[in-house]
């Protein structure tokens, strides 16, 4: 398990071979308040932030953000 807390931050340019570009985590607690998460890409799935499913699944809280121009394959 892991725990994130970003502030004022940008997630931007970032590709991952499978999911989640800009963050890739599990089974943790992840905070973004004012972030921006732009132009990521990941070859499977979850261009931009992919927090698991499933009983394996973290929790997302988002304020204040925007997502942009994330991709997937």
């Amino acid at each position: 398990n892991s725990d994130v807390t970003a502030v004022n931050t940008e997630l931007a340019a970032n590709t991952a071979s499978v999911r989640g570009g800009a963050l890739y985590g599990l089974a943790g607690q992840f905070n973004f308040t004012h972030v921006t998460v732009r132009g990521n890409h990941a070859n499977s799935s979850a261009g931009g932030i992919w927090t698991g499913h499933g009983s394996g699944s973290g929790t997302l809280t988002i304020t204040n953000a925007i997502l942009t121009a994330n991709t997937d394959a």
